[in-house]
């Protein structure tokens, strides 16, 4: 069978949009419609935007006829994208998202005012600041390893239980429960201990800074115990990215 012939950015953009080949970018087009409706917001030439209050958008044109797929993040984490052929409509959205200052809208409020966007549930608790959003984390964390990581659960159970451990951000990586100070990307530090898990109720705690040091072994609970005595002195509460 024939194998589908690849299709080129500039192939695409020929194709949907000649109107750009003139400048051969998407932002340009993109700046072009934010400026038709008095926002002051910018575009890059791929036709990425970052904001204010942690708050960023792309666009992106697809492969079939013309349309656009507009994609909004908080924090570095993907939160939401829509559809649509009118390259206006999307600065109309991009700027609700991305604009800061008094008229900054929360995720609620943009909710309501533009329901095309398909926001992920996680963006309300992400907007509601970083203790609310770290304790969703929590949440799901513990619940996703009840049912598929029941080797690591126990753990994540006792660190939950401690204080200085519930108010950092959980994640897990390569079946390894880690912590950190930062809610999400582009970067999570690894400066807090990671539990590994060896067989039931059986745990490794690593340094990662450390060239994955083994700092001790023992059951949940020891584990537990082990992180919290090898933590920086100052760690926590986790906080958004700015």
């Amino acid at each position: 069978m024939e194998q589908p012939r690849q299709i080129s950015p500039e192939e695409m953009i020929r194709t949907n949009c000649p109107e750009m080949l003139q400048y051969d970018t998407l932002g340009f087009h993109l700046n072009a419609a934010l400026q038709s409706i008095g926002s002051s917001l910018e575009a890059d030439q791929i036709g990425a935007i970052k904001g204010d209050r942690r708050r960023s958008a792309a666009v992106n044109l697809t492969m079939l006829d013309r349309w656009f797929i507009a994609s909004v993040s908080l924090g570095g984490i993907w939160m939401g994208a829509f559809s649509t052929s009118d390259l206006v409509e999307v600065a109309r959205v991009l700027d609700a998202w991305c604009r800061g200052g008094p008229q900054s809208l929360s995720v609620h409020e943009f909710a309501a005012n533009f329901p095309s966007v398909r926001l992920d549930p996680e963006a309300f608790y992400f907007d509601e600041g970083p203790a609310v959003y770290t304790a969703r984390a929590w949440e799901k964390l513990l619940a996703s390893l009840k049912e598929g990581m029941p080797l690591l659960y126990p753990a994540a159970v006792h660190a939950f239980e401690h204080p200085r451990l519930a108010q950092l951000y959980p994640f897990t990586s390569h079946w390894r429960l880690c912590f950190s100070t930062v809610t999400g990307p582009p970067a999570l530090p690894i400066d807090i201990p990671i539990i590994v898990p060896v067989r039931p109720d059986e745990f490794m705690v690593v340094d990662a800074l450390c060239n994955w040091k083994t700092l001790g072994k023992g059951t949940a609970r020891v584990a537990v115990e082990i992180v919290l005595a090898n933590m920086p002195p100052v760690c926590g509460p986790a906080r958004h990215m700015d």
